[in-house]
């Protein structure tokens, strides 16, 4: 049987509170740590109007605390703006002289919560439509492909139609008012008993769904020296056809490498691009993340 080792959640969702506003939450539950973010924003222009974040469990408790981000309030909270707010996000791998010093895995974390945030806020635009200026959902889409025909592998290798876009999110018969953007990814590592060497090995396996995919990656590797022994992604659930072209794809640019060293931005060149799909890479620079201290 199994053994597990560490897993944890992301959580986002988005939704709205008045006419004019809405909030992205994001948090993790997982084995070390309890840490949320939230952000309001003005669904007409993005500007950021709130944002706030919380430590609520970690490896050292004194490292608990919660406070506002003056430093997003004002900014654009959509990703294609010029002068995005993740641009102004602190690095919080190096903590405020007030909490210790040393780097801490809480502040990263809490970073990468902000981000989260932001990416379900551009996501949920979709459902914006109408405040974001377009008289219909087709309009809005047919907009959104001027000059972003390279964003991502629908758009590369067979850009889809404006209708395609509405029915893939299920909007002909129902156009979300409160609700308008759910994400979930979780990541689990399990003991995998021992190869013909004698080696230990780990199982890890990261999970995604949203309001538009459903996928996964799974690896195993030896806990040792965190060498790579098997790798997978596995597409469940995706807006268009192309998408599924990378099913059970990229394991010979895995299999050998260590995992504690491979780093996210290894990770976004290889499954990342117009012909790569940044969802993948989010699962995958999980696991590597969060093998470290495995």
């Amino acid at each position: 049987m199994l053994k597990i080792l560490k897993q944890g959640s992301y959580i986002s969702r988005v939704e709205r509170v008045g006419e004019n506003e809405a909030y992205s939450d994001a948090s993790l539950l997982s084995t070390d740590y309890e840490c949320a973010v939230h952000i309001r924003f003005n669904v007409v222009t993005y500007e950021i109007l709130e944002a706030s974040w919380g430590i609520h469990r970690a490896p050292d408790m004194s490292r608990r605390g919660q406070g506002s981000a003056p430093q997003l309030i004002g900014e654009s909270g959509y990703i294609f703006d010029q002068k995005n707010s993740a641009a102004v996000l602190p690095d919080y791998s190096v903590p405020a002289e007030s909490r210790g010093d040393g780097v801490t895995g809480e502040w990263k974390i809490i970073r990468e919560l902000f981000l989260e945030a932001l990416r379900g806020a551009f996501q949920a635009e979709f459902f914006l439509f109408r405040e974001r200026g377009y008289e219909s959902t087709e309009q809005f889409e047919g907009a959104w492909q001027d000059g972003r025909g390279t964003y991502c592998r629908p758009y590369t290798v067979a850009m889809p139609t404006p209708d395609q876009w509405v029915r893939s999110r299920d909007a002909k018969e129902h156009v979300r008012d409160n609700c308008i953007y759910s994400k979930y990814k979780n990541f689990t590592f399990m003991d995998a008993g021992k190869d013909e060497a004698g080696a230990e090995l780990v199982y890890a396996l990261g999970t995604y769904s949203d309001t538009l995919h459903e996928m996964s990656g799974e690896m195993t590797f030896r806990r040792g020296d965190g060498v790579i022994t098997d790798f997978d992604i596995n597409v469940v659930r995706v807006p268009f056809p192309s998408c599924s072209d990378l099913d059970h794809t990229h394991a010979e640019d895995f299999v050998g490498k260590d995992i504690r060293a491979i780093k996210k931005r290894e990770v976004g060149k290889i499954l990342g691009g117009a012909l790569g799909c940044f969802h993948f890479v989010d699962i995958v620079a999980d696991l590597t993340e969060m093998s470290r201290d495995i």
